[in-house]
Parts: C-alpha cells; structure tokens; sequence
C-alpha cells in the first residue's frame, strides 16, 4: 500500500529484433523519485530530485486505507560524486530549520543510499508517479514523540 500512495511501478520489456546493442547503460543518477518504506508497514518517506536542483521530501503516517498524514519539505540541492547537500526552503513545520543537511550518498540504478554518522537509509527507485490514488493526504508537521498537526506548506524564516 505505501509504494502505490507514492507510485505505481512501471513493469514491462519490448524487443526490438536480434541485434546486440553494444551501447553502455547510462550512468546511475541520483534525479528521479526515491521510496524508503519503514518497517512497521504503516509509512514511508518519499524523495524526489529534479534536474533543476531542487527536491521534495515527504514524511508520510497511514492514518486509515483511504487517508494518511503527511510532513513536507521543499528545498535546493547540490550533489558531488559521494555528498549530497541538503538546503530547506519551505516545510509545513512552523519552526523548521534551514541548516543545511550534508549525508554521503550512493546510487545504483534501483537504489540510493544515504549515510550520516547517524546512520544509513536505503531508499528504492520508483518509476511513475501517481497522483490519483484515491488517498486523502493531510499536510502537516509531526512533533518529537510523533504527534500531528494540521499545516501548510511555508517559508522557512
């Protein structure tokens, strides 16, 4: 349930004839949408990178089959060849923080990998979006013992 509230995976493959393609597969990017569903099955965070150097990341708790809660942060990023640099622009938490967030990352072309001296996520690749899924999203902040309220999406000051 928490990959089709993000997506709805593309699966398929054409042939097209016998001949050998000999052009190498392009480099893994870190562009695109990311998923990192949480154990307990009942949420997940979504990251998406456009080309643009921009990114959203959501926090989402299910709440029912029909409805879940969910954080939202927008922001600029800049990648090197290990680092990503995280810098927050909008969030729907009122207090939030524009420090900049620097994690190592690796990328393969169905994983992303983000690691901090906090420790490590693995996040997988999800190729189209969806976005009438029938779920009734929720904006909002969840506090330190994770607790929501409702709000909307503004600068960070």
């Amino acid at each position: 349930m928490i990959k089709f509230l993000f997506a709805v995976l593309a699966v398929g493959a054409t042939l097209t004839g016998c001949a050998v393609d000999t052009t190498p597969p392009p480099e893994p990017t870190i562009h695109g949408s990311w998923l990192y569903s949480y154990p307990n099955g009942r949420g997940a965070t979504g990251l998406s990178f456009n080309e643009n150097g921009t990114f959203v990341q959501l926090y989402l708790s299910v709440t029912s089959s029909s409805t879940a809660n969910v954080e939202k942060w927008v922001g600029t990023y800049t990648a090197t060849a290990d680092t990503v640099s995280f810098t927050p622009r909008e969030s729907t938490c009122a207090n939030a923080s524009s420090d900049v967030w620097s994690p190592n990352y690796a990328v393969d072309t169905k994983n992303l990998t983000l690691s901090d001296p906090d420790g490590i996520v693995k996040y997988e690749r999800l190729e189209t979006s969806d976005s009438s899924s029938g779920i009734q999203l929720t904006y909002g902040c969840f506090d330190r013992d994770g607790n929501f309220a409702r709000s909307s999406l503004t600068p960070i000051q």
